[in-house]
């Protein structure tokens, strides 16, 4: 198993970890595990294969967000 993580600001309550949880989900089947923390304005993604960071990184600013280095 293959773990990610990405920092992403903007988050600001749980609605907005929900909509960047649910919508990774959809966008990215073989994610196993998405948690979004506004807290640590961080996103932690598991996945058995290998996935593209930079389509996640598009699919997370598509929602609204930005992901930040």
């Amino acid at each position: 198993m293959k773990t990610y993580s990405l920092k992403v600001e903007g988050m600001t309550c749980p609605h907005c970890e929900m909509t960047i949880e649910n919508g990774l989900k959809k966008m990215f089947p073989d994610l196993i595990f998405v948690k979004a923390d506004r807290n640590n304005k961080e996103v932690t993604l598991k996945s058995l294969k290998e996935i593209d960071l930079n389509a996640v990184s598009q699919a997370i600013e598509s929602l609204g967000y930005k992901v930040v280095e």
